[in-house]
């Protein structure tokens, strides 16, 4: 192991020196932690270093064990997954919820809209919500979801609260409760619990940062959304854990259920599993899931046939998680992890259809995308292919370039994420004209969010007033009436009446599509 071990330390290096938030890191092979390490400062405000015993937010890590409390009720027949959602929550419009059921929401394919967006996009986002009331209320609101479910899937936070709520229902207890008496407290993991309340104080809790320039300010933290998220925990506490899950010998038939998979509504594989996503890398089936909120990043991966995996948890955002997670996988595959099979190589030779000219929707300038394989190239760049659910492909180890690629409502969008900035691409050989901007202006009202948006124009560009908590965002017209949004994330695709006049349009980001926004005074 002494390989693996400067290989690892390598890695880390820059948390080794200097007065920066910190890291904790953990190796398991089997029944053994064979790496372990804590560098930095878990609240640089009282120079207090990272230890195995340092408390993290575990952001949506959280998820795993709340699909463990579902899988549990599930195998004890307290729950059925194809019990409909509408069964435990009769208050929801059937026409909208009316398909969902129970195992929608564990595998993350039921369509409903996300909660954080609904939030945010409705302005009545704030750090005191009564998140069980607010939530169904705003959900009742919905007209409409962002697709048929079972037909794919799409990351949301709003599948675990609902099933929190299925949890407390049906067990007439709190999750933090149940949670602590069915895993915690049978595992020993003394020091994991779900934490409702943010100003709770933790011994030896890591706050949460981010870079300014060359100084760290504390981020602020987000409303707990227990179920989704909450948990705060320990790297010992997870060593514990994660030894649990690869070697199965605690709870077997549960968490045998947890990972076996499910199937869209085509029979194509769905990779989000309980709690984990499933994906092959270099032709190994690896289980993992990461977790991201201001000033935190945690994640946990491993190797069902290895019987070896890796946790880690980190109290700042600024660094590239997934070029960590790529860094230790490779540093895993060279040290630790057995050969796969030849014959189990998976290919990825469909995603030519990328291939071909995008626009750089800031500057105007077209370049190439080349596919080939599991490499993409672009300009002078030459990247791995990581992760076939979301297409993203990344450079090895911690080099800072990555591109994720989308198939967003029949666009092809390209971001490429360096150290520096992010860019967005749209696959396509010149943006459109934008000589008639003022047909779209107006002010628009949505009643799935109980809120009014303005539209003016300019000469080039369209803007559109109080997007999220955030302010104004300025929208770049990439086809007929289609306007993306970079710094927000979003896009709106305008809808047109018989006359052919703009009469509404739907808001889509990347967890919730289609909240409709109808014309109520033309500009």
């Amino acid at each position: 192991m002494q390989k693996l071990s400067k290989r690892l330390e390598e890695m880390l290096e820059d948390w080794k020196t200097g007065f920066r938030p910190g890291i904790a890191l953990s190796v398991i092979s089997e029944e053994e932690t064979i790496f372990s390490r804590t560098y930095g400062f878990a609240a640089l405000e009282y120079n207090m270093p990272v230890s195995r015993d340092t408390q993290f937010y575990l952001c949506s890590l959280s998820k795993q064990f709340t699909a463990f409390c579902v899988a549990e009720l599930i195998y004890e027949g307290r729950l059925n997954v194809q019990d409909r959602l509408l069964e435990h929550f009769p208050e929801l419009p059937e026409s909208v919820y009316g398909e969902i059921k129970v195992n929608h929401l564990v595998h993350m394919c039921s369509g409903i809209h996300e909660w954080y967006d609904m939030l945010e996009f409705s302005g009545s986002y704030n750090d005191e919500y009564p998140w069980r009331k607010t939530l169904l209320s705003l959900l009742a609101r919905q007209e409409s979801l962002n697709f048929t479910p079972g037909d794919k899937h799409i990351y949301c936070n709003t599948n675990y609260t609902l099933l929190t709520l299925l949890i407390e229902q049906t067990t007439n207890k709190s999750l933090a409760e149940y949670a602590r008496e069915q895993i915690f407290a049978p595992l020993g993991m003394n020091s994991t619990f779900y934490n409702e309340d943010n100003n709770q104080i933790i011994k030896n809790i890591a706050m949460g940062y981010y870079r300014i320039s060359d100084h760290y300010k504390r981020a602020d933290m987000l409303p707990p959304l227990i179920g989704a998220g909450g948990v705060t925990s320990t790297l010992a506490d997870l060593e514990i854990w994660l030894k649990t899950l690869i070697n199965g010998t605690w709870q077997p038939e549960i968490l045998e259920m947890m990972l076996a998979g499910d199937i869209f509504n085509n029979g194509d594989a769905n990779e989000y599993l309980f709690g984990f996503v499933a994906c092959d890398i270099k032709g190994r089936r690896v289980i993992r899931h990461g977790g991201a909120v201001p000033g935190f990043f945690t994640s946990i991966c491993f190797s069902p046939s290895d019987k070896a995996g890796f946790v880690w948890l980190a109290n700042s955002n600024d660094f590239k998680p997934e070029r960590v997670n790529t860094g230790i996988i490779d540093i895993l595959e060279e040290t630790l992890f057995h050969k796969p099979e030849a014959n189990s190589q998976a290919g990825n030779d469909g995603f030519g259809e990328f291939s071909g000219r995008y626009i750089d929707i800031s500057t105007g300038n077209v370049e190439i995308l080349k596919v080939t394989g599991d490499w993409l190239h672009l300009a002078d760049l030459e990247l791995s292919f990581l992760h076939q659910r979301d297409l993203n492909f990344f450079t090895k180890a911690l080099k800072p370039d990555a591109l994720i690629l989308e198939n967003y409502y029949g666009l092809v969008i390209l971001r490429h994420i360096t150290a520096s900035k992010d860019r967005l691409l749209v696959k396509g050989d010149a943006l459109p004209e934008t000589s008639n901007l003022a047909e779209y202006c107006g002010k628009y009202h949505s009643v799935e969010l109980n809120v009014d948006y303005t539209i003016s124009a300019n000469s080039l560009k369209l803007y559109i007033d109080a997007v999220k908590k955030y302010g104004g965002a300025s929208l770049i017209k990439i086809a007929k009436d289609i306007f993306l949004s970079p710094s927000e994330g979003i896009k709106l695709r305008f809808q047109r009446n018989d006359k052919g006049n703009i009469s509404s349009f739907y808001l889509d980001c990347y967890r919730s599509q289609n909240f409709k926004f109808r014309l109520i005074n033309g500009l």
